[in-house]
């Protein structure tokens, strides 16, 4: 019995502190305030260790980028608009690797 009153003053407690500091069910379930950014074009690449994403860049037009997983630092850029088309005004609309990664399907336009 004493173990079930403690359980519900630290319910009571935790209510109450989060009510103060204006924490409601509401904001965090359907105000926004908690959910997070949405990403897009993320490919795991073979390795395991790696991954690849679709992004835009003001020289380059879009481009392909390889990141580490372990660190999320950028490792190399696989492909950009200027490689391909060999201008910045064409983009990158999606891609798809090939079984072995050596070879990339790019959709534009």
């Amino acid at each position: 019995m004493k173990n079930l009153l403690v359980a519900l003053s630290l319910i009571v407690s935790i209510a109450t502190l989060n009510a103060q500091n204006g924490l409601t069910n509401q904001l965090v379930w359907t105000g926004g305030e908690f959910s997070q950014e949405p990403f897009f074009g993320l490919s795991s690449m073979n390795d395991g260790l790696h991954y690849s994403n679709l992004e835009d860049s003001d020289a380059m037009g879009s481009k392909i980028v390889k990141y580490s997983y372990e660190t999320g630092q950028e490792v190399a850029v696989i492909a950009t608009s200027v490689d391909i088309f060999g201008s910045a005004d064409m983009t990158i609309e999606g891609y798809q690797f090939s079984a072995d990664e050596k070879q990339i399907l790019i959709q534009t336009e």
